[in-house]
C-alpha cells in the first residue's frame, strides 16, 4: 500500500479497499457507483484505510452531496478502525437549502504528526435521541465520490512549548473584592439578558436562582418561567417556557491567543443546550451596540470551545465567521466545521459529580480543542486570510445554558432543576503565544475609561476622561474615532408585553435595548436613574474596533428631606435666646445643596452636624433682675404693719430659681404675682388711742378762760383721722402739738376784791351759803385750778415798774 494513496477513489472498480459501517453502502447513483450514506439513519459511514508518511501535510479531498437542507456529513480523517484520533482530524460539511442534491467540492487539510495509518472517511452520527423525522441529518441520503488525498510538504513537527504562564482565573470562590448579590466578579463578568438567539426557549435573567455562586463554582441554573410570564419565540414558533443564566466577559476581560478551559458539569435532558464559547471583543452584541461601532455576527468571529445539546458524554466544537465578504453569512472556509466529540476520558470526580475540561490550545492560525488531556480537533486556519482576520482578534467568553432550538429541538417539559456548573475559568500563555498577542496589541490602542457617575438631566461629556494609549510607536492614537452605545441590561425588565400580540414587540420587550446610540449629550440627559452599561469603542478605518465597557450611573438628588427639616428648624431658632449659636451657624454654613444620591452619605452628615449643634445648645438664663428688685422689696417690707402679709409670703415661697430663658414668661409671672401681693397689702390703721385722750381733754376746756384758746383750737383742726400704721409718727406729732398747746394755756387774771376776814356769826348759829343768784358775790377768778395768784400778781407789777424804770433812766 503506497503511502498517502486512496484506491478506486471513484468506486468504479467497487474496490474491496473501501468499507462501511452501520448503514453506509457502495452504490449506484445516477448511472455511477458512490459511497451512500442511507436516509433514516444516524449512523453510516464508508471508509478505506491507507498509510501516511508521519509529520507531513495531506489534503482530502472529495465530492459529497446531501439531499436535504440543514443535514450535515463529516469528511474526516480518523484510526483504522474508524475512531477518533488524537487530536481529531475532520470537517463538516452542511448542506443549504440551494445545496440540496448538488455536489460539493470539499477538503480537508491536516497534518500526519506520528500517525501512519488512518482511514479516510465520510460518515454521519447522531445521539439516538436525534434519531427522528424532525432531524434532517436522520432522513437526508448523502453520497461521496472522487475521494482524494494529495500529499504536501514534509516537515519536522513542531513541538508546543507547554510552560504555560496563567494571566487569569476565576475559581468562583466569592473572594473578589467587587461581587454582586450572585457572588458573581463583576469586575470580569456581566450578564446576558432576555430571548436573543435563534428560536430557544430560555429567558436569560440574572435572578440568584438561576445565577449564582455556590461552593466554589459558577451554577447556571434552569427554572421553569411563570405561565403568565411565558411567551412564543419572537424569531420562531417555540414557547419561552424556561428562565436561565448566561455571564459574560464582555467589555471586562478579552483573551487573545494561549489555553482557555473550564472544569464543569454538563447538564443533562431533552435539549439541553450549555455551551462554552467566545465572540470578538467588538461584537455588537445583537444591536446592543451601534452596529458602527463593532462588528456583527459572524464577522467578529465566533469560537465554540464546547457546546452539548442534551448527551452530557458528547461535545461539540466549532467556528463560525464570514468569507470576508461582509454578507453576513457563516460561510468561512473552516467555519461550520463542527466536530463531535464522545468523552471518553474519566475526568474529575467532585462532590459525586463528575467534571470535565473543556478548552482550546490557541496559536496564531491555528487551534487546537481538548476535554481533559486529550486532543479532539485541530484546525489549521493560517491559509484563509478570513479566518485570520475573524478569529485571530481579541476574544472575550461566554457561558450559558440555553433550552431548546432549531439544532437541539424542542425543549423537554421537565429540565427545571438542571444545572451547568463550573469550577473554574483559566488562561494562560506560552512564550510564542505571549510574542503573538504582543503583536497583535502594538498594533492598536488600548481605551482608558472608569465607572462614570452623573446627576440626572446632566448633559453630560461622557467621553471627556476617555483616553487612549498607543500599543508602540506604530500606532497613531489621532487615526481611531471615539464613540459610544448605551444599553439597560441592569435595569433590564425580564417580560413583555403579553397583551401585545406583535411580535415587534416581543422582539423589543424580550432584550436589552441600545437606548443612546452616539455620542449626544441631549440624550443623555433624557435617561432616567439607574445603572446603564457604557459601551465605549475606539474605532480604526481598517482594524477592528477596541472597546472597553464600563457602568455609568445616573442618579437622581441625594434626599435632602431630614437636612432641609432641620435647616428649617435652625432657621426658626431666635439665636438671642441660646449662650453660644455659633456652631449652628457654621453647620448652617456647610450646607451644601445640589448633591446627588451617592453624596447621600454626606447629606446625612450634615443633617447630624446641623442637628447635633442643636441638641447642644444651652438657653441663657432667665432675666431675674426685677424678680429680684420685687423679692428684696418684699423681704425689706415689716410684715407687722400690714393687716394680712400671706399673700407676699406665698408669693416668696413660690418663687423659682435657675429657670432659662424660655420660662421667662414664668419668671415673669412670679415676678407680676408678688408685685400684685405687695401691691394688694393694707396697712394697719394708725394708733390714735393718745391723740384721742388729748383731743377729748381739749374740747373738755373752757376757752373762755384762757388768755389765747387759738393754739389748741388751731392744734385740734389739724388732727387727721384715718391715718394708717405707716402715718403713726402724724399721729403723734398731733398728739404732740395738741398736747403742747394745752399745756401752754393762760387763764385770764381777776383780782379778789373780797373781804377775807372770817365774819362774826350774829348769833352762835353758823349760816349756810345761799344758793340763790343774789347771795354774796364770789369775785375768785376761776381757772383749771385753784391757785392763789396773788403773789403772781404782785410779782408781775414789781417787773414792769423796773423796766419802766430802766427806760427812764437810758432816756
Amino acid at each position: 500500500m503506497d503511502p498517502g494513496v486512496v484506491e478506486d477513489g471513484d468506486f468504479v472498480n467497487r474496490s474491496n479497499r473501501w468499507k462501511t459501517t452501520g448503514d453506509g453502502k457502495i452504490q449506484k447513483h445516477e448511472g455511477n457507483d458512490s459511497g451512500y450514506l442511507l436516509s433514516w439513519s444516524g449512523n453510516a459511514s464508508v471508509y478505506q484505510e491507507v498509510s501516511l508518511k508521519p509529520n507531513t501535510e495531506y489534503t482530502l479531498k472529495a465530492d459529497v452531496l446531501i439531499a436535504k437542507a440543514g443535514a450535515y456529513g463529516f469528511l474526516a480523517v480518523k484510526t483504522p478502525n474508524v475512531e477518533n484520533l488524537n487530536p481529531a482530524v475532520e470537517k463538516t460539511v452542511k448542506c443549504t437549502k440551494d445545496q440540496e442534491w448538488t455536489w460539493q467540492q470539499v477538503e480537508l487539510k491536516f497534518n500526519s504528526r506520528n500517525n501512519t495509518s488512518v482511514s479516510v472517511c465520510f460518515l454521519k452520527w447522531l445521539d439516538n435521541a436525534d434519531r427522528n423525522q424532525n432531524n434532517a441529518t436522520f432522513m437526508s441520503q448523502m453520497i461521496v465520490d472522487n475521494v482524494e488525498l494529495v500529499e504536501g510538504k514534509s516537515e519536522v513537527q513542531e513541538v508546543e512549548d507547554e510552560n504555560y504562564t496563567v494571566l487569569w482565573a476565576d475559581e468562583f470562590n466569592g473572594n473578589q473584592k467587587n461581587t454582586d448579590s450572585n457572588g458573581l466578579d463583576v469586575d470580569n463578568w456581566g450578564y446576558e439578558l432576555g430571548c436573543v438567539r435563534g428560536v430557544e426557549q430560555q429567558h436569560y435573567v440574572k435572578d440568584n436562582a438561576n445565577v449564582h455562586i455556590n461552593d466554589g463554582k459558577l451554577v447556571l441554573e434552569v427554572t421553569d418561567r411563570k405561565k403568565e410570564d411565558q411567551y412564543k419565540n419572537p424569531r420562531g414558533n417555540r414557547q419561552v417556557i424556561y428562565n436561565s443564566g448566561s455571564v459574560r466577559t464582555h467589555g471586562k476581560r478579552e483573551f487573545l491567543f494561549g489555553r482557555i478551559e473550564v472544569l464543569a458539569k454538563l447538564p443533562k435532558g431533552q435539549a439541553t443546550f450549555p455551551a462554552f464559547w467566545t465572540l470578538g471583543a467588538d461584537f455588537t452584541l445583537d444591536g446592543s451596540i451601534n452596529g458602527d461601532q463593532g462588528d456583527g455576527w459572524p464577522m467578529s468571529g465566533e469560537i465554540d470551545i464546547m457546546e452539548s445539546i442534551g448527551n452530557p458524554n458528547v461535545v461539540y466544537e466549532t467556528l463560525h465567521y464570514n468569507n470576508g465578504s461582509g454578507n453576513g453569512n457563516d460561510d468561512g472556509k473552516y467555519a461550520g466545521n463542527g466536530k463531535t466529540t464522545a468523552i471518553t476520558t474519566p475526568g474529575r470526580v467532585i462532590d459525586g459529580e463528575v467534571y470535565h475540561v473543556y478548552g482550546i490550545n490557541w496559536s496564531a492560525g491555528k487551534m487546537e480543542w481538548y476535554v481533559d488531556d486529550q486532543i479532539v480537533r485541530s484546525v489549521d486556519y493560517s491559509d484563509d486570510p478570513a479566518a485570520l482576520k475573524a478569529l485571530d482578534r481579541p476574544q472575550y467568553i461566554q457561558l450559558n445554558f440555553a433550552t431548546g432550538g432549531n439544532w437541539p429541538g424542542d425543549a423537554g417539559k421537565n429540565l427545571a432543576g438542571q444545572q451547568f456548573k463550573v469550577e473554574y475559568a483559566y488562561y494562560a500563555q506560552n512564550e510564542k503565544q505571549a510574542a503573538s498577542a504582543k503583536k497583535y496589541y502594538e498594533n492598536t490602542v488600548s481605551v482608558n475609561a472608569k465607572d462614570m457617575i452623573i446627576k440626572k438631566g446632566t448633559e453630560a461629556d461622557l467621553l471627556k476622561n476617555v483616553t487612549l494609549k498607543a500599543g508602540s510607536d506604530k500606532v497613531n492614537v489621532d487615526d481611531y474615532t471615539i464613540d459610544y452605545s448605551i444599553d439597560n441590561e441592569h435595569m433590564f425588565t425580564t417580560s413583555p408585553d403579553l397583551t401585545d400580540e406583535s411580535t415587534s414587540n416581543d422582539e423589543a420587550r424580550t432584550r436589552v435595548d441600545c437606548l443612546v446610540r452616539t455620542n449626544d449629550p441631549k440624550e443623555i440627559a433624557k435617561l432616567p436613574a439607574g445603572e446603564y452599561n457604557l459601551h465605549i469603542s475606539a474605532m480604526h478605518k481598517s482594524k477592528p474596533s477596541v472597546r472597553k465597557t464600563v457602568k455609568l450611573t445616573i442618579v437622581a438628588s441625594a434626599d435632602y428631606t431630614k437636612l432641609t427639616k432641620a435647616v428649617n428648624k435652625a432657621n426658626a431658632l431666635d439665636k438671642s435666646l441660646y449662650k453660644d449659636f455659633s456652631k449652628v451657624e457654621d453647620a448652617l454654613d456647610n450646607v451644601k445643596y445640589d448633591l446627588d444620591i451617592t453624596k447621600q452619605s454626606e447629606v446625612n452628615a450634615m443633617t447630624k452636624a446641623l442637628e447635633d449643634a442643636m441638641a447642644g445648645l444651652e438657653y441663657k438664663d432667665a432675666d431675674y433682675t426685677k424678680l429680684n428688685e420685687a423679692v428684696n422689696k418684699a423681704k425689706s417690707l415689716d410684715k407687722t404693719l400690714y393687716v394680712d402679709f400671706s399673700a407676699v409670703e406665698d408669693a416668696l415661697d413660690n418663687v423659682k430659681y435657675d429657670l432659662d430663658i424660655t420660662k421667662q414668661s414664668e419668671v415673669n409671672a412670679m415676678t407680676k404675682t408678688l408685685e400684685d401681693a405687695m401691691a394688694g397689702l393694707e396697712y394697719k390703721d394708725a394708733d390714735y388711742t393718745k391723740l384721742n385722750e388729748a383731743v377729748n381733754k381739749a374740747k373738755s376746756l373752757d376757752k373762755t378762760l384762757y388768755v389765747d384758746f387759738s393754739a389748741v383750737e388751731s392744734a385740734l383742726n389739724n388732727v387727721k383721722y384715718d391715718l394708717d400704721i405707716t402715718k403713726q409718727s402724724e399721729v403723734d406729732a398731733m398728739t404732740k402739738t395738741l398736747e403742747d398747746a394745752v399745756a401752754k394755756l393762760e387763764k385770764k387774771i381777776t383780782i379778789d376784791t373780797t373781804d377775807k376776814t372770817d365774819p362774826k356769826p350774829s348769833d352762835k348759829n353758823d349760816q349756810k351759803p345761799s344758793d340763790k343768784s343774789d347771795s354774796k358775790t364770789d369775785t375768785t377768778v376761776k381757772t383749771g385750778d385753784t391757785t392763789n395768784v396773788l403773789p403772781m400778781f404782785v410779782s408781775v407789777i414789781v417787773t414792769l415798774l423796773g423796766i419802766f424804770l430802766l427806760k427812764r433812766k437810758k432816756a
